[in-house]
């Protein structure tokens, strides 16, 4: 089990570049997230990345810095994350 949890580490930074490229798509559509705002101000865009793959990305603002919460593949079912 440990070694999934070293390899789950090792994965995660990556998958977050892959998401952090959907903020270069020029046709990429963010809309403010009024359900999630509560505490700070969070927004959702849907845009392609670099592997060219539909990719849904939750995040926010803090101090200057883009701090992704969450991020899914832009599938029918919208449900498996990368």
């Amino acid at each position: 089990m440990s070694s999934q949890i070293r390899m789950g580490r090792q994965q995660g930074p990556r998958k977050y570049q892959e998401a952090s490229t959907v903020f270069g798509d020029l046709l990429a559509l963010t809309i403010y997230d009024p359900l999630h705002s509560e505490e700070e101000d969070r927004f959702v865009t849907l845009g392609e990345s670099e592997k060219r793959r539909l990719i849904v990305v939750s995040f926010t603002d803090r101090d200057d810095r883009i701090r992704i919460i969450k991020r899914t593949r832009g599938n029918a079912t919208g449900e498996k994350r990368l």
